[in-house]
């Protein structure tokens, strides 16, 4: 479940914001001035996030070792590929 905030609402409700995040599985939005700044989410969700992230990295980085290609090259067309994959992901919906 995706909620929305106010920068101000979630300083006032802070312990509140992160009983939702914990015990509802909720992702939180906050906004300042109508603008996205921040998220907060439930710790496990960002641990997933950072250890694919991580992991995204880490073969993007073999992958340049092995055809002597440049790690910032490799992680463009890592990058280029997520965005078509992303596409094509869109047409099927």
């Amino acid at each position: 479940m995706e909620q929305r905030i106010s920068a101000w609402e979630a300083r006032r409700r802070f312990g509140k914001l992160l009983n939702d995040v914990t015990r509802n599985h909720a992702s939180i939005i906050v906004e300042s001035h109508g603008e996205e700044v921040a998220v907060v989410i439930p710790i496990d969700d960002y641990r997933n996030w950072r250890d694919q992230r991580e992991s995204w990295f880490r073969r993007f980085r073999e992958i340049s070792e092995q055809v002597d290609m440049p790690a910032e090259e490799a992680e463009a067309l890592g990058v280029e590929a997520m965005g078509w994959g992303r596409d094509q992901a869109n047409l099927c919906e």
